[in-house]
């Protein structure tokens, strides 16, 4: 397998993405701008989540998926959280729910549609 191309650069723009996650799931909902125009939060947890664990699956193997998946689900736990300890936010399990679905629907899709392309 080759090794993926623009490792560091795609592992930067990653690290941003996440950054980009946590900073509008603790700001409060008044700052945040409105990105779906159907305003469908579901749609939105699930979107973020499924491409954050995209995005890493193609820069990573699929041994590594369960670690991500790991990882990437707790950080949606971890901010639902934070959200109700710091009063941003209301903390609501749905949407925990809906993060976790996105990370592994992405671990599935990636794991069936191009895990052989990456050496990592």
């Amino acid at each position: 397998m080759a090794p993926v191309k623009y490792y560091k650069l795609r592992l930067i723009a990653g690290g941003l993405y996440i950054a980009l996650v946590i900073i509008m799931s603790l700001v409060p909902g008044s700052l945040t701008p409105e990105f779906d125009p159907t305003k469908n939060k579901v749609a939105s947890h699930f979107t973020a989540y499924f491409i954050m664990m995209i995005w890493y699956a193609r820069i990573y193997s699929a041994k590594y998926y369960p670690r991500l998946a790991t990882l990437f689900i707790l950080l949606g736990i971890s901010l639902e959280y934070m959200q109700e300890i710091l009063g941003t936010r209301e903390f609501q399990a749905i949407d925990m729910l809906f993060n976790s679905l996105g990370v592994l629907s992405a671990w599935l899709f990636a794991r069936f549609r191009f895990a052989p392309a990456v050496s990592r």
